[in-house]
């Protein structure tokens, strides 16, 4: 009785045969101690990426993260522009506004005056026309 066992990770799996008994390859001995001699293998190749990424390993990715830090902090500074320009923007709203309030307060005497020259007007055309309508009748 025989049973294969996948054994690694990563890309490929190596089989590893697990004998119970004596197997036309040899002894049931010989069959862990090649087993064994596979898991040591594929452990010290873990290990190896490991250390491989703890020192650095490969450039690319640090690059990229370079790269990628560098873009977020241009990013940030133009945020961080845009946010100053924002702030005057709103502050030049508030002055504008407050100036509109203003001119509004001072031209409401203005439109008072207006009105009043309006019916004063208005009265002394109304006087006019009825002066005419006399004159005319008495020439008449």
């Amino acid at each position: 009785l025989a049973s294969a066992v996948p054994v690694g990770a990563g890309g490929g799996a190596v089989t590893a045969s697990r004998g119970l008994g004596v197997g036309a390859a040899g002894s049931p001995s010989r069959n862990h101690s090649d087993e064994a001699n596979s898991l040591l293998r594929q452990i010290r190749e873990h290990e190896s990426e490991i250390e491989h990424l703890q020192t650095g390993g490969d450039p690319r990715p640090r690059e990229a993260l370079i790269e990628a830090e560098g873009a977020t902090a241009k990013v940030r500074g133009e945020v961080e522009e845009l946010k100053s320009t924002l702030r005057e923007a709103e502050e030049e709203s508030r002055r504008l506004s407050e100036q509109h309030v203003q001119a509004e307060a001072e031209a409401e005497p203005l439109r008072d005056w207006i009105e009043h020259v309006d019916r004063g007007l208005a009265l002394a055309r109304a006087e006019n026309a009825e002066l005419t309508s006399s004159l005319a009748t008495a020439m008449a």
